[in-house]
């Protein structure tokens, strides 16, 4: 059949498809009857080709553009209609990092990528114009496309919600529409075999605003306030060239767990004065807050002040000061990693209890604390209550992590 092409079924609802062509294009087409599977090979209705204008009829409409001018020129030119107005930004991180900005209609009026992976992802598609539920499951069919997703494989999404204007009205639509955009890409994700962890979250305007100053979407600058609180010491610029998920792990950190906590208090400003300086250093701005007084070489603090090294009492034998030295170093390890709300949930020294758990370093002298925990592999669990919830400890050892997690909040 002259000017047809075949394509590959990649997603279907109602009765629409979109369409992969072999040369990478994308085609949406309204099918009458039964629907082809995803996957199916179709054969595509040509291109048609509107034939040329006769000579004559191009030689009389310019003739009459001619003498129309002149009527033209004596009515009043129209003022051009405004132009669509910014409602919303939304940021998609793979780790190709994307923005769009969608108008109250729900119509995306500019995709753009903020990272060379976001550009080449919006390279082969155009999204302009289409409803943001339609550009969503686009951009994730692409993804799966280039191979950022891979079939009985996992992975991660993060979608954030940016409102142009400030008001709980439009934090609370942002949520609406992030759910919305989830469930979309969930759909592509399921449809291909593919687990992927899709969240959402809506965040302040000024937010947007910061995290482009530190050369970072909206979405990985979210996610690093709120591991800095908890105690990670993760870098902007280390989020610049990596995904979050694969950034947050090599700290001993889970994103859905960081993400928890932003969803629980999402007043990003607020957290940006708390973090002050450790904010700063993050942003490579400067240098990490020092201890006051320390000269052991301990972590820089992160609270307000620090409290002064520990000094092994006099009358100690020597059996009992070799015991303090290694509590204090795995203390000094732990205190590392540990932000201005860490002493508060201990959510540092839960990371920390199950890095070690999990490296097997529980038989290796210690602290009283991991010389109390018995032998175990592969302990599953994103924090210490699942540490916890999959041993079985007796009281005694639960009531010395207990104070020794007591004892890293009073420092």
């Amino acid at each position: 059949m002259d000017g047809a092409e075949r394509g590959i079924v990649m997603s279907r609802e109602g009765q629409r498809v979109i369409v992969l062509t072999p040369r990478g294009d994308w085609r949406a087409l309204k099918l009458a009857g039964p629907l082809p599977e995803v996957g199916e090979e179709i054969m595509l209705p040509p291109v048609v080709k509107r034939p040329a204008w006769p000579l004559f009829t191009a030689a009389a409409v310019v003739l009459l553009l001619v003498l129309a001018g002149a009527v033209v020129r004596r009515i009043e030119t129209p003022a051009p209609a405004a132009a669509p107005m910014v409602a919303y930004y939304v940021n998609i991180d793979i780790n190709p990092s994307v923005e769009l900005a969608v108008d109250e209609k729900d119509t995306v009026l500019e995709a753009r990528g903020l990272n060379n992976d976001g550009e080449k992802l919006l390279a082969g598609i155009a999204l302009k114009g289409e409803k943001v539920t339609g550009a969503m499951k686009i951009l994730a069919l692409e993804a799966l496309r280039q191979g950022y997703y891979l079939p009985e494989g996992e992975g991660a999404m993060m979608v954030t919600v940016i409102p142009a204007g400030s008001g709980q009205e439009k934090l609370a639509a942002g949520d609406e529409l992030g759910q919305r955009l989830t469930r979309e890409a969930q759909d592509v994700f399921q449809q291909a075999g593919v687990h992927a962890a899709v969240e959402a979250a809506t965040v302040q305007p000024e937010i947007r605003q910061h995290a482009e100053a530190a050369g970072l979407s909206a979405g990985k600058y979210s996610i690093m306030l709120e591991a800095l609180a908890a105690g990670a010491q993760v870098k902007a610029v280390d989020l610049q060239r990596e995904s979050i998920t694969k950034v947050l792990q090599e700290l001993n950190f889970n994103w859905e767990d960081v993400l928890a906590r932003l969803k629980r208090d999402p007043d990003l400003l607020k957290r940006e004065e708390q973090l002050g300086p450790v904010l700063k250093a993050a942003l490579g701005q400067g240098p990490l807050p020092a201890e006051n007084g320390n000269s052991q070489g301990n972590a820089p603090a992160r609270g307000p002040a620090a409290a002064p090294a520990n000094k092994p009492d006099q009358g100690d034998n020597q059996e009992t000061r070799q015991g303090k030295q290694e509590t204090t170093g795995q203390g000094r390890e732990m205190n590392s990693n540990r932000g201005q709300s860490s002493s508060r949930d201990g959510m540092a020294v839960a990371w920390q209890l199950r890095a070690r758990l999990k490296a097997g370093l529980q038989n290796q002298p210690g602290g009283p604390v991991l010389k109390e925990l018995p032998v175990l592999e592969h302990v599953p669990g994103k924090n210490l209550r699942d540490v916890l919830a999959k041993i079985k400890l007796e009281d005694v050892v639960l009531k010395k992590i207990e104070e020794k997690r007591q004892d890293m909040a009073k420092r």
